[in-house]
């Protein structure tokens, strides 16, 4: 296993477990203890986990972004299911928005034999796979986030006005016990809700990891949306209002 599939499979077992020792990671990855703690040091100076007394954790701290390499590990599965879930609310001729999340990128080789449609999205590995599916695709172009890979700005925010789309599919990095979503990054925060003004339909995906967070910016509140697709029950004090909510059975197919 290579550096960056080691660190990136510490980070998931760091999901699941939340706190585990340097110890308990070395048997479990097969590695010296040295190595894991090269590892851990390198996640640290990037702000990603925590470590103390011989143990280590996430750092969950709301406005800390995880590179997208690592986001991509995160959930796979789970957010599959969103994706075909959210594949049935399109149509064939549609205009579409699509953010540059990892949750919302499975969304792209589910589109692919629907016909006629045209995507418009500023994530950059979004516009790969687009074109690799042979969908027509525009990028939003602006300027480029790194650690996600994606377009924002201004100029992104024109290029997005300049289209009328039926529906817009995206993610964030928290939804609030009170129903607000919201995310670590102005400008992208920025760049979806010009998406969801110039759409007919909104719909967000939000996988189980990121209900109960609050991150620092606020996009709207669920209940000013079309439709959210989650991976488990909301809490109570979450009102809907008129958006529908689709929980995807665990039980449909998985992502390979």
């Amino acid at each position: 296993m290579i550096t960056i599939q080691r660190q990136e499979e510490i980070l998931r077992i760091l999901q699941e477990k939340k706190t585990v020792t340097v110890g308990y990671l070395a048997e479990l990855l097969y590695v010296s203890l040295p190595t894991i703690r090269r590892d851990l040091a390198k996640l640290e100076s990037q702000g990603l986990v925590q470590r103390s007394h011989g143990g280590v954790r996430l750092n969950l701290e709301p406005n800390n972004e995880i590179p997208i390499q690592f986001r991509n590990t995160y959930n796979k599965r789970e957010k599959f299911r969103l994706c075909k879930a959210a594949a049935r609310l399109v149509r064939e001729g549609d205009v579409v928005f699509m953010d540059g999340s990892t949750t919302v990128l499975p969304l792209i080789g589910l589109l692919k034999d629907i016909h006629n449609l045209t995507v418009i999205t500023n994530g950059v590995h979004a516009a790969v796979m687009l074109g690799k599916a042979g969908i027509r695709a525009y990028s939003t172009g602006g300027e480029l986030i790194e650690c996600s890979m994606a377009f924002a700005g201004p100029i992104a925010q024109k290029t997005v006005r300049g289209f009328n789309a039926d529906v817009c599919f995206f993610s964030s990095s928290g939804l609030s016990e009170d129903g607000w979503i919201s995310d670590y990054s102005e400008a992208e925060t920025a760049l979806r809700r010009a998406m969801i003004e110039n759409a007919g339909r909104s719909v967000f995906l939000c996988d189980s990891s990121k209900i109960g967070r609050r991150s620092a910016f606020n996009l709207m509140h669920l209940e000013e949306l079309t439709c959210a697709v989650v991976g488990q029950a909301l809490p109570k004090a979450i009102h809907t209002g008129e958006c529908q909510l689709i929980i995807p059975d665990s039980n449909s197919p998985k992502a390979n």
